[in-house]
């Protein structure tokens, strides 16, 4: 059990309790600085969605650890299942669609489009629960930011265009991690 001012890691003790309400600190900072010009209510919306993404695994690794919880792909389908619901009723429900239909694909766009580039994230983010089970959040979010590199892979093999400028901005997530 970790000691009062520790956070959990694979083993136990690990970041002192402080570091990451600072790293959020610096975080905001540097959010605010890039979006104070475009208004709070994009600043707040872009601090939201950093901190829900900052702590998601987190909170995943503290379950599996604190509760013993052992089902990893269990969180995984419930993670797509929860999400594809709430997709299906925000399209259903947005009074800005009132208007427009949802777009139906083609059999050929679902099938050799979006269900490859859907499995392949399905696939990696189901192994990226499972690797918290052996390793730390900090290892497992490092070799998730590849996931970009797989994504371009199929894009390639399934022969969709793709423009290589956007290798410079994907390497750039990878090597920050």
């Amino acid at each position: 059990e970790a000691g009062p001012g520790y956070g959990l890691g694979s083993q136990g003790l690990t970041a002192p309790f402080l570091a990451y309400p600072l790293a959020f600190s610096i975080v905001v900072c540097v959010l605010l600085f890039i979006f104070v010009n475009r208004g709070w209510k994009v600043v707040l919306s872009v601090v939201t969605y950093v901190m829900t993404l900052s702590t998601m695994k987190l909170v995943v690794k503290w379950v599996f650890v604190q509760c013993s919880f052992t089902f990893p792909k269990f969180v995984t389908m419930l993670h797509f299942m929860c999400g594809g619901m709430v997709c299906l009723v925000v399209l259903v429900t947005d009074p800005s669609r009132s208007c427009v239909c949802i777009a139906v694909p083609t059999t050929v766009e679902l099938f050799f489009m979006i269900v490859p580039i859907a499995m392949a994230a399905s696939v990696f983010i189901a192994c990226s629960n499972m690797a918290l089970g052996f390793s730390s959040v900090a290892f497992a979010e490092i070799i998730g930011a590849t996931f970009c590199f797989t994504t371009v892979a199929i894009v390639l093999i399934l022969g969709m265009p793709f423009d290589y400028l956007f290798l410079a901005p994907i390497s750039a997530v990878v090597m920050g991690c």
